[in-house]
């Protein structure tokens, strides 16, 4: 989920005096007659839904494994905590969790900004952090660009995403020119916008008109002028959902129907009041989990044990939340010894771990390596979902 990130005065001071408490956390045995799993989340504040669907994807994968025998013998133990959406107390959650509370592994927290404040404390512990949401293509490592060897996430980063719509704009639907709309000076969008961009001219396509527009604009009569004086096979948005949706509903309202790819969820329902069903209508977009990917058995298996639980449809980040017990897991199963170094060994070569969101690997610098979802909207409504391989 991509956040601004959340800076608060001294807290490189007090992250040092935080994680100074026990320096040794990664290298002792749980020997307890559970699997302690921390979770780092935002369960009130402005945040609080998507902390709401986070946690409700964990226990759904919790609640199964411990049906099924647990982990090395053993039931798995959440500790739940919250971190308020504070940056001060993101941290103290997390070395709370990892040095008293002797997690084996963290999730969380959703925010990206909040998870990277915490990526610090895990190296220093020692004990595994993993993020379902923080998206942003270089979080996982340092200001020198180093990899947090503890960090880990299940969602595929923003550049991944836009790589994969360019595939697929090429592959699926035969397209050899594009135009590129985003949101200026926003470094979301310019990590979509400029990785499509990147893996589009590199299938040997063409951009033919890139141009940006204000947070918050309003108006996007000139975008229709655009694409009238230099037509293109499809139309990349890189924005957030409700301004996507009014240049989608401009564009559509004057008579443009090329094909139009856009970074965020366009099944959101703030898109489909802006746009209304009418303009959603070849619209596409990734996602990291779709119920439309019925020969995904897992996928289907989380979908209903979720309905079942909490009578409602997960959302992505429950999704998310859910493959990151699942490769937290993977990794407490095949460590050598019950020590936050070896679950991180485990984690750092995890192979083909079937999820919600398909099946997955951890490669090069810790990133996800997985097949893209792109979902088609027809009338607003999703109608049909196609992998796309890295």
């Amino acid at each position: 989920m991509r956040r601004p990130m959340l800076l608060v005065t001294g807290l490189l001071t007090g992250l040092a005096l935080l994680t100074g408490c026990d320096s040794t956390v990664g290298t002792q045995q749980h020997l307890g007659d559970t699997v302690r799993l921390g979770v780092n989340v935002e369960q009130s504040g402005d945040l609080a839904s998507y902390g709401d669907s986070m946690t409700k994807g964990i226990q759904v994968a919790v609640d199964q494994a411990n049906s099924s025998g647990g982990v090395r013998g053993r039931q798995i133990q959440l500790i739940t905590m919250d971190n308020q959406g504070n940056s001060g107390k993101a941290v103290a959650t997390a070395t709370t969790l990892m040095s008293q509370q002797r997690a084996l592994s963290v999730i969380g927290p959703v925010s990206d900004g909040l998870f990277a404040l915490t990526l610090p404390v895990a190296d220093h512990q020692q004990i595994p952090v993993i993020s379902g949401s923080a998206c942003d293509a270089n979080r996982l490592n340092d200001e020198n660009g180093k990899v947090y060897q503890f960090g880990f996430r299940t969602c595929l980063g923003l550049d991944q995403q836009g790589a994969a719509m360019a595939t697929f704009a090429h592959s699926n639907l035969a397209a050899s020119t594009a135009a590129v709309f985003r949101t200026a000076d926003t470094g979301f969008a310019n990590e979509f916008a400029d990785a499509f961009t990147d893996a589009f001219t590199a299938d040997g396509g063409t951009v033919g008109v890139q141009d940006a527009f204000p947070a918050g604009e309003t108006d996007y009569s000139r975008f229709v002028d655009i694409m009238r004086s230099s037509p293109t096979d499809v139309v990349y948005v890189a924005a957030q959902a409700p301004e996507a949706a009014s240049l989608i509903r401009t564009l559509r309202e004057a008579g443009i129907d090329n094909p139009i790819l856009a970074s965020g969820d366009m099944n959101a329902p703030a898109a489909n009041e802006i746009a209304g069903p009418d303009a959603l209508n070849r619209v596409y977009f990734v996602s990291q989990f779709s119920a439309l990917d019925t020969d995904n058995a897992v996928a289907q298996n989380f979908l209903n044990a979720y309905r079942q639980a909490y009578g409602a449809d997960p959302d992505t980040h429950a999704a998310m939340a859910y493959d990151a017990i699942l490769l937290a897991i993977y990794g407490i199963d095949r460590a050598d010894e019950l020590t936050g170094i070896n679950v991180q060994r485990a984690l750092a070569t995890a192979r083909n771990i079937d999820g919600a969101g398909g099946k997955f690997s951890i490669g090069q610098g810790h990133q996800v390596v997985k097949d893209a979802l792109v979902v088609e909207l027809a009338d607003g409504a999703p109608v049909s979902v196609t992998h796309v391989a890295p």
